[in-house]
């Protein structure tokens, strides 16, 4: 085991991207875990003394399979052009500008109301800044992508985001499926409120492009 986990630390550390997740891990970490007292001074407890190194493998583990920052821009880009809602209420555009460096999307729910969100590198993160039609301007930064390719963002700070009786994008997510259909979900909450994951669901709207 920790031959395969030094490899797996070296590799991070490297910047590699290849992970071999040992197939026997479950049965080495239960063997780990199993109690077991040393005396060096004192009882320890096994387990609590290698709790904190198991967790920290184990999140490393998790986060083997995330695509980088700018891989997933790079994804993103590829949304370039037009797209209509299957729901035929709103149109999406979306624009490369300032050297490939930003890319704009722009929705037009109706000819006098239209939102804006502009993706754009900030060193191996991307920040997405939503313009909305209340003006106010969240900025949120992907967190995560799930393993069918949902990119999920979560609020970060923002501006005029105290006005009572308003509300703000809190998080949204950008998923392209295989078949070319665009998903996109979007959760406001009320300015000044707690942002809940479990009850703050937002809605989804699908997109296809436009030929």
């Amino acid at each position: 085991m920790a031959g395969s986990i030094a490899a797996c630390v070296d590799g991070a550390a490297s910047g590699g991207r290849t992970w071999q997740v040992p197939r026997n891990l479950d049965s080495l970490l239960s063997r780990c875990l199993k109690p077991t007292l040393f005396t060096i001074g004192c009882p320890v407890n096994r387990p609590s003394m290698i709790a904190a190194p198991i967790l920290l493998l184990i999140s490393l583990f998790a986060s083997a399979g995330q695509p980088s920052a700018q891989a997933t821009f790079d994804q993103l880009k590829t949304l370039e052009g037009n797209w209509r809602s299957t729901s035929g209420k709103t149109t999406a555009n979306y624009q490369l500008i300032a050297n490939g460096s930003s890319l704009v999307e722009t929705w037009t729910m109706s000819p006098t109301r239209q939102s804006m969100t502009v993706y754009t590198m900030d060193g191996d993160r991307i920040i997405a800044t939503h313009y909305c039609p209340q003006g106010n301007a969240p900025r949120l930064e992907l967190a995560r992508t799930d393993a069918d390719g949902t990119h999920f963002f979560e609020f970060l700070d923002g501006a005029n985001l105290r006005k009572p009786g308003g509300s703000h994008e809190h998080a949204f997510s950008v998923r392209l499926d295989p078949k070319g259909t665009l998903v996109r979900n979007e959760t406001y909450i009320a300015n000044g409120s707690t942002y809940d994951p479990e009850k703050d669901c937002g809605s989804t709207e699908l997109f296809e492009r436009v030929k």
